[in-house]
C-alpha cells in the first residue's frame, strides 16, 4: 500500500516572484511590428491637427502613442508595474502538491488544477510553467522542497 504524497509551502507574490515569472514565461517582442499602434497613433494624432481638429484631441491621440510606445519598449518594467499595483501583490500564496494535483491559495485567489487538467509541465531555471487547456501558469521552485520539484518532475513524465 502507498501513502499519498503531500507538500504544502507558501509564497509572497513580490517582486522577486513577478520578475521570475515574466523572465521565464514571457514571450519576446521583436522587430518593428509592436510599435505599430503607437506608430499608428502618433500619425493619426498629426493628421487630427493639420486637420483642424481642436487641438487637445490631437495632442492626447499623441500621447496615447507615445504611451504605447513606451510600453512596448519598456515592457518588463511596465508590466512588473502593473502586477505590483494589483491587489494581490505582496499577499501570500499558499500551494498545495498531492496525487490529485496543484491547489493555489490566497486572500485572492482559489485555482486547483489536477493533473488531467495539465497538459504539459515546462521545467524553467527557476520554476516551472504549467501548461493547462485554457492558458499558462507558473509555479516558482524557491518556496517548494527538493521532494516536492521532484514530485512535479515525475507527473511531469506521466503526461
Amino acid at each position: 500500500m502507498s501513502t499519498e504524497q503531500h507538500f504544502e509551502s507558501s509564497f509572497t507574490l513580490d517582486r522577486h516572484y513577478y520578475l521570475a515569472c515574466y523572465d521565464e514565461t514571457a514571450q519576446p517582442l521583436i522587430g518593428i511590428k509592436p510599435y505599430a499602434k503607437a506608430a499608428l497613433l502618433c500619425i493619426a494624432g498629426l493628421g487630427l491637427a493639420a486637420a483642424n481638429v481642436p487641438a487637445y484631441l490631437s495632442y492626447f491621440i499623441i500621447g496615447l502613442g507615445v504611451i504605447e510606445g513606451l510600453s512596448v519598449r519598456f515592457n518588463r518594467s511596465w508590466w512588473l508595474w502593473r502586477q505590483l499595483l494589483s491587489k494581490a501583490a505582496n499577499n501570500t500564496v499558499s500551494v498545495t502538491v498531492n496525487e490529485r494535483g496543484i491547489r493555489t491559495h490566497s486572500q485572492f485567489v482559489n485555482q486547483q488544477w489536477t493533473w488531467q487538467q495539465i497538459v504539459a509541465i515546462e521545467e524553467k531555471p527557476l520554476g516551472f510553467v504549467l501548461q493547462l487547456d485554457k492558458g499558462r501558469q507558473y509555479l516558482l521552485k524557491q518556496p517548494l522542497s527538493t521532494d516536492c520539484q521532484a514530485f512535479i518532475r515525475q507527473q511531469a513524465c506521466l503526461a
